[in-house]
């Protein structure tokens, strides 16, 4: 299991904790002041590969995606950060 602290690009702080497993990466909210006491280090969401596509976590929502469809995402959403400066 590999664990990656997400920094905020602006404030220089953690924002979210990621753990990578084989299979699933989980996504928590960080300790940091920034967040409300009631969503620290709690669960933000998940990604799990299940062999046939992945399936998306994201408060309590499932969005459950081929492969294929995956790149697309994975491509807009690329773009999307690129191009918004509010990101």
């Amino acid at each position: 299991m590999a664990k990656y602290l997400i920094i905020d690009k602006d404030e220089q702080e953690v924002t979210f904790v990621a753990k990578v497993k084989k299979n699933n990466i989980s996504l928590k909210y960080s300790k940091n002041s920034i967040w409300s006491e009631n969503v620290r280090n709690k669960d933000a969401g998940s990604l799990v590969d299940n062999g046939n596509g992945v399936e998306i976590h994201l408060n309590g929502h499932i969005l459950a995606v081929d492969y294929s469809d995956f790149e697309k995402l994975h491509i807009l959403c690329n773009l999307k950060v690129k191009t918004d400066k509010n990101l």
